[in-house]
C-alpha cells in the first residue's frame, strides 16, 4: 500500500512505525521532497475471488511499515522567469498541490 505519510502511520501496526518517522518526513517535505509511505499486510490463504469481497477497512489495517519513497521534484527551469513575468503583468499567481503542505510551502518560496 502507498499513500501520505499522515495516512500511512495511522494503519499501521505502532510497533512497525520508527520512532523518528514523523521527523524523517517532516525533513524532507520542508526540502520540497515529494514524500509516499509504503507500507504492506500478508493475506492470509489468500484467494482472487475472495479479494473482490473483501472490504477496504479489512485490508487496510495492522499494515507494517516499509519505507518511504522519497521523490525531488523540482521546478522547470522557465516556470521561475514565467510567474515572474505573470507578477510584473499584475497577473495574481495561485499554487493549488494534493502534496504536504511543507513541501508546497518549500516550492512556493522558489
Amino acid at each position: 500500500m502507498k499513500g501520505s505519510p499522515e495516512k500511512i502511520e495511522t494503519l499501521c501496526k505502532p510497533d512497525s512505525v520508527p520512532k523518528d518517522y514523523s521527523l524523517t518526513f517532516n525533513k524532507h517535505t520542508a526540502k520540497g521532497r515529494r514524500v509516499i509511505a509504503l507500507a504492506y499486510r500478508k493475506l492470509p490463504d489468500f484467494n482472487p475471488k475472495t479479494a473482490e469481497t473483501l472490504k477496504r477497512e479489512t485490508v487496510e489495517c495492522d499494515l507494517i511499515f516499509l519505507g518511504f519513497l522519497i521523490m525531488i521534484n523540482d521546478l522547470k527551469p522557465a516556470t521561475i522567469p514565467a510567474i515572474a513575468a505573470l507578477k510584473q503583468g499584475g497577473v495574481l499567481s495561485v499554487m493549488a498541490t494534493g502534496d504536504n503542505a511543507l513541501t508546497g510551502i518549500n516550492n512556493a518560496q522558489k
